[in-house]
């Protein structure tokens, strides 16, 4: 599923949640290969695989959620999924959190960041170590674009 945010404010906020289905012409069978391929790698390495499904105002229709639960289920040792309505309310997000209906503005992504966290924390994950230069190379690159 296509997630991500755009630091900016305003766009269109979704008025709802409605129902997409454009991941046809292979687009889910190829990026179901990688996923395979990276559930693989994970085993091999020893490394939970948590995948998680962003929340959207956006959502794939029923059939293609069911599907992707089944392979996230069969594929990932934990799969959560944030457009559930428990974790998806508990995340008291507000029309100014989105940019459109697929994506966060700043706002919205800061509210989704420290969910994820709190819930891989309950998971047993914990954050390795930053690399400050790496970040702020990051920022540098971002604020002079």
């Amino acid at each position: 599923i296509h997630a991500g945010y755009t630091p900016l404010h305003g766009g269109t906020p979704p008025q709802g949640v409605s129902y997409r289905d454009d991941l046809g012409d292979g687009a889910y069978d190829d990026a179901l290969v990688w996923l395979k391929k990276i559930a693989a790698y994970c085993r091999e390495q020893g490394v939970m695989l948590v995948l998680y499904q962003a929340p959207s105002c956006k959502r794939p229709v029923p059939a293609r959620q069911a599907q992707l639960e089944r392979d996230a289920a069969a594929l990932g040792d934990v799969f959560l999924d944030f457009n559930a309505p428990a974790r998806f309310d508990a995340l008291g997000l507000e029309s100014g959190d989105w940019y459109d209906a697929l994506h966060f503005n700043c706002l919205g992504a800061e509210k989704f960041s420290r969910a994820l966290a709190r819930e891989l924390a309950a998971l047993g994950v914990q954050p390795g170590a930053a690399d400050g230069a790496l970040w702020a190379q990051r920022l540098d690159a971002f604020y002079n674009a």
